[in-house]
């Protein structure tokens, strides 16, 4: 989620003093349901920070973000030594950012919306503004930096050839005018990390397969100065060249074993390994002859990262500590912490070495400090002493992205969320996974409080009643059921085996439950009595909302069953296709009928009170109705995007929709105004509304759950995979 607006994504740091910043990613393994197979994801939570680079001067950072399954990131600029001033940009995934040499312009190298498009853009510093765009790589950019001059941008990224072949491809940009100076075709393989030194001459790490990858010195007219540096017989994760040209560094694993994957099972977001690598190594090579200065293989595992200091005497280095799961025919690893190193570039001797138990990634040096910053996966900003690896102090954040202003992001784990409740006292958030999965979140600070693993199954819809005291969920199995389960003791009050499994669940009070199925059929479930009560059809494509029958007395639907003669109180009512709204006994009776638009509804809610509802179209429009005349009272939304999705407040002072482009909004029913709109990455699975409409959570397809204050939308919280 990116915030709106300029504002400085760092405060607390010691001011006016240079220092290193290491930035963390977060590589997640996702354990499925019993049966099925688990799938190994290289993940970046939306907005996760993917680098990071320090201008030249000292005085500013940029960091690049990604949100993997949208497709989206942000660039971000601020000052070293101040909580004042820069902005945040939105725009295409971010994988690698560099200054140029005067600090006045930013490059940022992007993968497209499309594979085949690649991008770079350059940005001025002080504004935030793009100055140029440039099209033409066949792949994502994966690397960018300045020339000497700073008249001239250097890209380079991977194609993948019709044939299936990978390529490296390297382009020289002229920034001024905006032209392509030079587009060099690498054969030999994907060209995963570019650096260009004060004399223009450009190394690069050549990546052929997991078991072969070399660097290779060009100038800039694109002729290969050295063929191979150096060679690896392993991939080359961290890379460096010291400004002066003079050193080289490399790194990755020490060796890598093949193990077959299930190829056609790859599935997009998901990343399955060829090859099981192990330990960590690197190297210091003289750039000139490609002759080893220096050789360490005792890392605890793949070097990432790789960084010298401007004056090219230090060198930092990230390894990440991983452990290998296995399955039958899959292995993927899973980060269990990491380690860094400073090392004298000269002398070979290593001033500081660190264990963490968290990830890191992405290393900056910034001139003449003794101080080192640390961004990890663990939520928390530490600033060491990097003589005595002492941490000075730790910024503690409940939120475990970077906060600003507008937005304060939090992450956590869950998967995909089905249906979402606030229990009494607003403090717990109950989410059931799709997985079949039941989780608590304490909302003081953000974490899982209570996890129910009791549940099997893949959930094809679920609901809590309005207490939020019971769950009903529907499996989707080969043997499809009901369940009723009392969320305080864990106890299973009802259950029901369907010839199908349920597509819609609604509680019409502690005693009933609404059961919907494919084709219209609708079924009333007794719980008490463990038996269907009533069965008919609602008609197809229908939307449903539970009216609480049980409820206390509601003067709207006393007075519209007068004013109606009506025959009783309804149950639920439904919304439909060709824009009529029906109410419903618990006999399953239709007590009322009438079509009150001509668009489609797609979403209704009846408030508590029973004298309005309100209604989401497929023509965007969100609208509130009265009970007694069935004539429109308000328009919150003229039109748009189709709604997929209401919810109102137990108080019905506030009213929750959301489109299928994955926009959310909410407004006050009582004062009429629109008190929030976000935009979310995927599509939105659930929405839940606190009793007193003060919190507002949205469950998305990208396994996580925003958290909005509605009263105040300074404070946005994700919990997410």
């Amino acid at each position: 989620m990116q915030s709106d607006g300029s504002s400085s994504l760092f405060r607390g740091f010691t001011p006016s003093v240079p220092k290193i910043l290491i930035l963390s990613m977060l590589l997640c393994v996702v354990d499925e349901a019993p049966g099925i197979n688990r799938q190994a994801k290289e993940e970046t939570t939306p907005n996760t920070f993917s680098c990071l680079t320090v201008s030249p001067d000292g005085r500013l950072m940029a960091l690049g973000s990604i949100a993997l399954y949208a497709q989206r990131g942000a660039v971000s600029v601020s000052r070293v030594d101040s909580s004042d001033g820069g902005w945040n940009s939105g725009c295409e995934p971010v994988l690698a950012l560099a200054f140029s040499p005067d600090s006045r312009l930013l490059a940022s190298a992007h993968a497209g919306l499309r594979p085949e498009y690649g991008l770079v853009k350059v940005w001025d510093v002080g504004s935030g503004r793009v100055l140029r765009t440039f099209l033409g790589h066949h792949g994502d950019v994966r690397s960018v930096c300045f020339s000497a001059d700073g008249r001239s941008v250097i890209s380079a990224g991977s194609w993948i050839r019709k044939n299936g072949k990978p390529h490296g491809e390297i382009a020289v940009w002229d920034v001024a005018s905006g032209s392509r100076r030079l587009a060099l075709e690498e054969k030999d393989g994907i060209i995963d990390s570019l650096a260009v030194s004060t004399n223009d001459v450009l190394a690069g790490a050549v990546r052929v397969n997991d078991t072969r990858s070399f660097t290779r010195l060009w100038d800039m007219t694109g002729r290969v100065l050295t063929p191979a540096l150096t060679k690896r017989p392993t991939r080359i994760d961290g890379f460096a060249f010291s400004t002066n040209g003079r050193r080289l560094a490399v790194g990755g694993p020490v060796s890598a074993v093949r193990r077959p994957v299930l190829r056609n099972e790859i599935d997009a977001g998901f990343r399955f390994f060829n090859y099981e690598w192990s330990g960590g190594s690197m190297s210091l090579i003289d750039a000139e002859n490609g002759n080893p200065l220096l050789s360490l293989g005792d890392f605890k595992g793949p070097v990432r990262k790789l960084a010298f200091s401007p004056d090219g005497r230090q060198l930092a280095a990230l390894a990440e500590v991983i452990e290998w799961r296995h399955r039958l025919m899959q292995s993927w690893p899973v980060t269990v912490g990491s380690e860094w190193r400073i090392l004298d570039v000269e002398s070979g001797e290593q001033r500081l070495a660190q264990d963490c138990a968290y990830s890191l990634e992405g290393v900056a040096f910034v001139p003449g400090s003794p101080e080192i910053i640390t961004c990890s996966s663990d939520n928390a900003v530490r600033i060491w002493d990097s003589i005595s690896g002492r941490v000075i102090r730790t910024l503690k954040k409940t939120q475990g992205v970077w906060t600003s202003p507008t937005f304060q992001p939090a992450v956590l784990h869950t998967s995909w969320p089905v249906a979402l409740a606030f229990q009494p006292g607003e403090q717990t958030l109950s989410s059931v996974r799709r997985d079949g999965l039941v989780q608590s979140w304490d909302l003081r600070n953000c974490e899982e409080s209570l996890r129910d693993e009791g549940y099997w199954g893949t959930f094809s819809s679920a609901a809590f009643s309005r207490d939020a005291q019971l769950l009903a969920t529907a499996k989707s199995t080969r043997t499809p059921e009901i369940e009723v389960r009392n969320l305080q003791t864990g106890v299973a009050a009802a259950s029901l085996k369907t010839p199908q499994a349920a597509t819609n669940l609604a509680f019409l009070s502690p005693h009933t439950l609404l059961i919907a199925f494919a084709g219209g059929r609708t079924e009333l479930f007794d719980i008490a009595n463990l038996s269907v009560v009533h069965a008919f059809d609602a008609g197809e494509k229908v939307c449903y909302a539970g009216c609480w029958i049980d409820a206390t007395p509601r003067p709207g639907f006393d007075s519209a069953s007068k004013a109606r003669h009506w025959s009783g109180l309804p149950a639920f009512a439904t919304g439909h296709p060709d824009g009529s709204v029906r109410f419903w006994d618990r006999n399953g009776r239709v007590l009322f009928e009438r079509k009150i638009q001509a668009a489609g509804i797609g979403a209704i809610a009846v408030s508590q009170r029973g004298d309005n509802f309100y209604t989401g179209d497929e023509l965007g429009a969100v609208k509130s109705w009265d009970v007694g005349s069935m004539q429109r009272r308000r328009t919150f939304r003229a039109g748009g995007t189709k709604i997929s999705d209401i919810c109102l407040s137990e108080s019905g002072g506030f009213l929750a929709a959301a489109d299928v482009k994955n926009t959310v909004r909410v407004w006050d029913t009582v004062e009429e105004r629109e008190l929030l709109k976000v935009q979310l990455d995927l599509k939105v699975s659930s929405l839940a509304l606190s009793a007193d409409g003060s919190r507002l959570a949205v469950g998305t397809w990208n396994n996580q759950i925003t958290l909005l204050e509605t009263r105040e939308p300074s404070l946005l919280n994700v919990l997410t995979k």
